[in-house]
């Protein structure tokens, strides 16, 4: 029981191989992802219990480099937190949680991750961070298409997608994340993206019933938001954001927000100031 070594033959595909029957979806994510450059077995530390050749129970944690507060900040995410149903109710988890939060501590300020029951984390040390989405009505707008999808089997379009990830401003500078690669990958595996050429930016966005949602910007420079509008066939008469807009130029309201009505985002150490309505984008949910 403990922390193992990604270079053991075969651990990867153990682990993997419980996560796939522990979430819905994960197996087809990671395929994807994988295909995309994610490599879990290099940037995941694994806490794992086997039995008889079989991992159990894991806990993993990954590198997030965030700007919380104008502030650079690299911090713990705990990742992947899974028991095998026969497994369960045996305190396994709750040992490895207190292993993977042991290298957290000698490593990074702040530990962060996003739960459906956060009870179990509080008990660790972890707190829950409420959040927000952003609302913007304007007068209806209908600017011309002046993007595409992005063709991530291409490889000049994956590249094109990394060196903006690599070199990309936070999206918020009060909660955003840079330099971050391998979280991305994994959470817009099944998603579109879209590429603004002028802007060389790409931009994760729907537009439905005249609402464009807007989960994420990735660019050197985050363009304003009546940049982005002139670039998207509307009519668009409401925005939603699912990141702090603090940099996009337009007055948003803020309402109490979880994703999937379930994922509430949790910390500790070090975060956000309290009270302050802020929103952990869903491409950099661990």
């Amino acid at each position: 029981m403990g922390r193992r070594d990604y270079a053991e033959p075969g651990l990867v595909d153990r682990v993997l191989g419980l996560l796939g029957e522990t979430f819905p979806g994960f197996g087809e994510s990671e395929r994807v992802g994988r295909a995309r450059g994610l490599r879990w077995e290099k940037c995941s530390t694994p806490f794992v219990v086997e039995d008889e050749g079989r991992v159990v129970a894991h806990v993993g944690v990954l590198e997030i480099p965030l700007v919380v507060g104008g502030r650079e900040v690299l911090a713990g995410g705990v990742h992947a937190v899974a028991t095998q149903r026969a497994y369960r109710r045996r305190g396994l988890c709750r040992a490895l949680m207190n292993e993977a939060l042991a290298h957290c501590d000698a490593r990074y300020e702040t530990v962060v991750l996003t739960a459906g029951h956060p009870a179990f984390y509080e008990r660790h040390g972890f707190r829950v961070v409420p959040e927000h989405r952003f609302l913007c009505d304007s007068p209806p707008t209908a600017g011309h298409d002046g993007w595409r999808t992005l063709d991530l089997a291409a490889s000049s379009d994956l590249e094109l997608l990394h060196t903006l990830l690599r070199d990309r401003a936070p999206v918020s500078s009060t909660l955003g994340v840079v330099r971050e690669l391998p979280v991305f990958t994994f959470d817009t595996a099944r998603a579109t993206l879209s590429y603004f050429h002028d802007l060389d930016a790409v931009v994760w966005f729907t537009v439905k019933d005249a609402t464009l949602r807007l989960h994420d910007v990735v660019a050197r420079e985050i363009p304003p938001l009546h940049q982005i509008l002139a670039r998207v066939s509307g009519p668009v008469e409401r925005v939603e954001c699912y990141f702090v807009p603090d940099r996009l130029g337009a007055p948003f309201s803020a309402e109490p927000w979880l994703f999937d009505e379930e994922q509430y985002l949790m910390a500790r150490g070090p975060f956000v100031e309290a009270g302050s309505p802020v929103i952990l984008p869903r491409s950099a949910r661990c």
